[in-house]
């Protein structure tokens, strides 16, 4: 399974914000869009971090920052980890893993294609293993 087949079920629409918005404003765009990270873009739409919840959670752990005046490009993840349409679902699961992110904006050519949680491979990797399954039920039980 790649991450195109995912991206396919899913759709490809992502959220954005620019390194001048405020954490605030950030904070507002990912409830609003029920996500729980934005891609933080320069001004030719080229990603240049990821701002997240965990973000968010850290500064107030670690920071009293005003949340009105303080930038996603104070806080954010600025080594962004991208992934490609031709990508192996496992290959990437195992870099979230092992980089500790949950989300991966994919690109194609230059161009932002969509961005995968950690959720949705879960989601794509129980789909295919009841699509297995069944599959075999039928077999063994002769309904072929």
């Amino acid at each position: 399974m790649t991450i195109q087949e995912i991206l396919r079920s899913k759709g490809s629409r992502v959220i954005t914000t620019v390194e001048t918005t405020t954490i605030l404003a950030a904070v507002r765009a990912m409830v609003s869009s029920r996500v729980g990270a934005l891609l933080v873009t320069d001004g030719s739409g080229k990603p240049v971090g990821i701002f997240t919840e965990r973000d968010v959670l850290r500064q107030v752990a670690e920071h009293i920052v005003n949340v009105e005046t303080t930038l996603v490009s104070q806080v954010m993840n600025k080594d962004v980890i991208i992934g490609l349409p031709d990508d192996d679902v496992e290959k990437v699961s195992g870099i979230m893993t092992e980089k500790r992110v949950r989300h991966i904006p994919v690109m194609d050519g230059g161009k932002l294609v969509g961005m995968i949680s950690i959720g949705d491979i879960v989601k794509a990797r129980l789909s295919h293993t009841d699509f297995e399954a069944h599959h075999l039920r039928d077999y063994i039980m002769g309904r072929y």
